[in-house]
């Protein structure tokens, strides 16, 4: 029997933004309805090339002592 996906791809729209003193605010609505707010102070900084995660991982030191029978 083939497996169905039961997955929905989550996509936001910036809806709506607004100052409050120092801090950002933005809205945004879900393709599934869903809607969300974060919260940007001025101090924050994003740099993406350090988000990026590396494409291997090295091997941990506890699988490399496993023994399999």
């Amino acid at each position: 029997m083939p497996l169905n996906d039961q997955t929905t791809k989550r996509e936001a729209i910036l809806t709506q933004t607004f100052h409050e003193g120092d801090t950002i605010r933005a809205q945004y609505r879900w393709n599934t309805g869903e809607i969300s707010q974060i919260s940007v102070p001025p101090n924050f900084c994003f740099d993406p090339t350090a988000a990026v995660r590396p494409k291997s991982y090295g091997r941990s030191a506890l699988a490399s002592h496993t023994n399999v029978d």
